[in-house]
């Protein structure tokens, strides 16, 4: 995820239910046989690529956000999570998280139903496969 972009959902909750749950995940890669770009080979030429070009990784990249620590209009208990409208930001930046904040209270949607995943130093290039987390 580049610093300008982010994933922006806007919903109601399940109705009463025993769970939900929402998060970023990584479900596969693509990549061309030979990559040396610093693909999923990690700059190493790949000999035997993975069946249609693509590698599984089936990775949750976030907690997930569900009815124990939802940010919903609510009495703040878990059985109090339920349809409600929530937001849902993703961004890979504070500055973009920042501009999307303010576009939301623009067009009066409560602070209070924000639910902000800023993945600091997430870096997801899905075309050459470059994942890094907690750049450090």
């Amino acid at each position: 995820m580049r610093e300008d972009e982010a994933v922006v959902v806007l919903g109601v909750t399940a109705p009463r239910a025993e769970y939900f749950g929402f998060t970023m995940y990584l479900n596969n890669v693509h990549y061309e046989f030979g990559d040396v770009s610093g693909g999923y080979s990690g700059g190493h030429l790949l000999l035997r690529p993975p069946e249609n070009n693509r590698t599984y990784i089936q990775a949750s990249l976030e907690d997930p956000i569900n009815p124990s620590n939802i940010n919903v209009t609510s009495d703040g208990t878990f059985h109090d999570s339920f349809d409600k409208d929530f937001v849902i930001v993703t961004t890979g930046d504070n500055f973009m998280n920042d501009v999307i904040t303010k576009g939301l209270i623009d067009v009066d949607i409560p602070p209070d139903i924000f639910n902000l995943q800023v993945s600091y130093c997430m870096r997801l290039d899905l075309n050459s496969f470059r994942f890094m987390l907690g750049c450090g």
